[in-house]
């Protein structure tokens, strides 16, 4: 990619910046690849040194859920104010189970998209190549298991 941005760069290749304010003039850019966190916890086991919630210590997380789907219509508005028109957005996401309650976010995202302006052209689906499941997961399933994530193909108009 000609420009590439994150929140705490690794790479001195990278621009330091939050996606919900980029440096970026307005309609610039014709095309966004965004793969932003996907999980939200304020559990004890993220202090814990086990192999618990090793997704969650891994990868950037979010307090609630409410935070997290907050940062995505944030993030969705930047990316309208930057994209071009007929400018193509890709946004990889996850559906989860948390606390026994199902997100399905990709269906969040798309409609959260679709308000500002975006129409979603396309939808592929990545299954895993690895599955990491802590054992507190396997005694406690109540829903179907998430092996997979979304590249949702929006097109601004």
């Amino acid at each position: 990619p000609k420009f590439k941005s994150d929140i705490l760069p690794l790479y001195d290749d990278v621009i330091e910046a939050d996606c919900r304010n980029l440096p970026f003039e307005n309609n610039s850019l014709s095309c966004i690849m965004f793969d932003p966190p996907f999980l939200a916890t304020k559990g004890s086991s993220l202090k814990k040194d086990d192999n618990n919630n090793f997704i969650n210590k891994r990868f950037s997380v979010f307090p609630t859920e409410k935070e997290l789907f907050k940062f995505y219509d944030d993030s969705l508005n930047e990316f309208y104010r930057i994209l071009r028109r007929d400018g193509v957005l890709i946004f990889k996401c996850q559906d989860k189970t948390s606390s026994g309650k199902q997100y399905l976010s990709h269906i969040k995202i798309i409609n959260s998209a679709e308000r500002l302006g975006f129409i979603a052209e396309d939808l592929f689906i990545l299954l895993a190549k690895s599955r990491i499941v802590a054992e507190w997961q396997i005694k406690n399933q109540k829903h179907a298991r998430k092996f997979h994530s979304y590249f949702v193909v929006f097109i601004k108009k």
